[in-house]
């Protein structure tokens, strides 16, 4: 059954770039094509370019840059993650277990045929590689037009804790974990009135990676942890890790001058 669904995806090639498409969103290889034509790392935040009916705006210049695209009286997010914070770690991760964005893709629409649409929808992924590692990774996908919950008050966000744990269990359930469960990746769709989680990682849901995902929900929502197990350890013993070293790199850090 896993296979025959993966079967329905599009594999495809494009300017270098191995692409994978949902089977009913054909027509976003042609829009990809069009917007990785003239993609420049020298756009900044705010830059925005019309070429043949098709608007992106760069919204975003992080770790992950991230454009928003207007085709044909629809929107859609463009996202290009490099990984720059982990390259070598993700170069070996690509290597061995082949891309981070098929197997998500794949995840998710597995998950949509089971009636989950708990999470924005990928319809595109395309991933540039060398000697089988994946470089990096561009992501076509659903605009979710709502209200993200990053700045609303406890009395507001947390009537929604219940069913943001239960998306990210689900996700769990079907073979990835979030990886940043904060509130700032859940929408509330106008459309709907429903939740929907937004940068979905994909990342192995691992027992240190779901209880990382836990740990998120604990702190951000309020949903109580209540599995204590193996991975629990690994997740808090990287955490107060990360806060050592975080607190000796501020301690040592030299002036500015």
């Amino acid at each position: 059954m896993k296979n025959d669904i993966d079967e329905e995806l599009i594999r495809a090639r494009e300017r270098g770039y191995e692409i994978l498409c949902a089977p009913d969103a054909g027509e976003m290889l042609t829009l990809f094509g069009k917007l990785v034509a003239d993609v420049s790392p020298q756009e900044k935040e705010g830059d925005s370019v019309c070429r043949d009916g098709v608007r992106r705006t760069l919204f975003h210049d992080g770790r992950c840059r991230c454009w928003l695209v207007e085709c044909g009286g629809k929107k859609y997010i463009l996202k290009l993650d490099k990984r720059d914070r982990h390259r070598f770690d993700y170069l070996v991760q690509s290597f061995f277990l082949g891309s981070n964005a098929f197997r998500l893709l794949k995840t998710l629409h597995r998950a949509e045929k089971r009636g989950f649409d708990g999470a924005a929808r990928i319809f595109l992924v395309a991933d540039k590689r060398r000697f089988g590692c994946t470089l990096h990774s561009f992501f076509l996908q659903e605009y979710v037009e709502g209200e993200t919950l990053q700045e609303t008050p406890p009395e507001f966000y947390r009537k929604y804790a219940d069913e943001a744990a239960g998306i990210i269990y689900a996700l769990h359930e079907f073979g990835c974990a979030h990886g940043d469960a904060h509130r700032g990746n859940f929408i509330l769709e106008k459309k709907s009135g429903k939740l929907k989680v937004i940068d979905v990682g994909g990342k192995v849901p691992c027992a240190s990676q779901k209880a990382t995902d836990r740990l998120r929900l604990q702190k951000e929502w309020g949903v109580k942890n209540t599995v204590f197990d193996h991975g629990y350890v690994i997740a808090v013993a990287y955490r107060s890790w990360r806060h050592l070293l975080d607190a000796l790199r501020r301690k040592f850090r030299k002036p500015a001058a």
